[in-house]
């Protein structure tokens, strides 16, 4: 509980902080739109279809219980999934960047940025999205040998990271493509740190497809999507409103419903 909370602490000082300077540096429209876009990750972070949840948890109870080498499968099966969707994902974005046919700017109302700027943003963004799947390979590190609490005060300061890259670079230039770049160089960092502490933490689980097997994850899959509600309605609710605004409404209101999320507790 006291992790948690410290990590929720953290998030409001970070927003607290950064927004006045950011609307100061950029303008409100083109801070809005960079809400706008920095929301796609949370939508595409639902990729991995809990899977990752479920598996934490399992493997959690399989070390409580002393079997470690089925708790050694279930991890080579997350990893193993957890590639082919980030391969996937990449697929996609190649695909879509081939054929032209996706148009961000007037599918999610950005105003004052170009078609251009907008394709290499959310290029950038979905890399930092598959770099952060594999990041979510850290937590049954943390967790299933009870290190929970540390896994959390490392996962926030990473967040924490992100900001900074943020902040360092509209400080620079107000390229929101150059910010979504160092905001993946970032990720980068982040993950390897994540996942040298974990393994180092728990060297008996190996970062290898070594146990996995097709039938622990059809397994997993009915945990995996019951587990998905929280996280989906948790992105309708704050990045898919926050996209809604930018249509319907003004860079302001964008900017009025982000704090409200982030002091109602559910920061964006």
């Amino acid at each position: 509980m006291g992790a948690n909370a410290l990590g929720q602490a953290a998030n409001i000082l970070i927003q607290v902080v950064t927004v006045p300077w950011l609307v100061t540096q950029l303008g409100t429209d083109r801070y809005a739109d960079w809400l706008v876009l920095s929301a796609v990750p949370s939508f595409l972070a639902l990729s991995d279809l809990g899977f990752a949840s479920a598996a934490t948890s399992e493997m959690t109870m399989l070390v409580a219980r002393a079997e470690k080498e089925k708790a050694q499968e279930v991890y080579g099966s997350l990893l193993g999934l957890t590639l082919v969707t980030c391969a996937t994902l990449l697929c996609l974005l190649a695909l879509l960047r081939a054929s032209g046919s996706l148009h961000f700017v007037p599918l999610l109302g950005l105003r004052s940025t170009s078609e251009a700027e907008a394709q290499s943003a959310l290029t950038l963004l979905l890399f930092y999205v598959a770099v952060n799947l594999l990041a979510g390979m850290s937590r049954p590190l943390f967790q299933c040998d009870g290190r929970f609490a540390l896994g959390v005060h490392a996962w926030t300061v990473t967040r924490v990271l992100d900001a900074v890259a943020v902040l360092l670079s509209f400080s620079l230039s107000p390229s929101l493509a150059l910010a979504a770049l160092l905001l993946f160089l970032t990720r980068i960092f982040s993950t390897l740190f994540l996942l040298l502490l974990g393994h180092r933490l728990t060297p008996w689980l190996s970062f290898s497809l070594r146990g996995a097997r097709r039938e622990t994850l059809r397994r997993l899959t009915a945990p995996a999507l019951s587990s998905l509600g929280f996280p989906l309605g948790h992105a309708l609710n704050s990045q898919g409103l926050l996209t809604l605004a930018s249509h319907q409404l003004s860079g302001g209101a964008v900017l009025a419903l982000q704090a409200d999320h982030v002091f109602a507790g559910d920061p964006v």
